[in-house]
């Protein structure tokens, strides 16, 4: 694994895209359920499940590692004119 923050950033980017389209799955679930009347696709407990699901997994995997991982790795060392972060195992490590 790399200690280029720049790569860290592109990974944590890359992770959140991923974290996106899972989420845009459940979101389509959820409004091809809206779109049919009853229980068309899945059962109610599949259904609010992936209500639930739908929010933390683009909070936790897309929100977050996009812009805390991914635009804090890239653009912190740019805005203070650093080449590099401080303590770059431990960025590698965190990801």
């Amino acid at each position: 694994m790399s200690l280029n923050n720049i790569l860290i950033g592109g990974v944590y980017l890359l992770l959140g895209m991923f974290g996106g389209f899972y989420g845009f799955g459940l979101s389509l679930i959820i409004r091809m359920e809206w779109g049919l009347s009853g229980y068309v696709f899945v059962s109610g407990n599949v259904y609010n499940s992936s209500i639930s699901f739908h929010g933390l997994i683009m909070i936790f995997f897309m929100i977050m590692p996009i812009l805390i991982g991914g635009f804090g790795n890239i653009l912190v060392p740019i805005m203070l004119g650093n080449s590099d972060m401080i303590f770059e195992r431990m960025n590698s490590l965190s990801l």
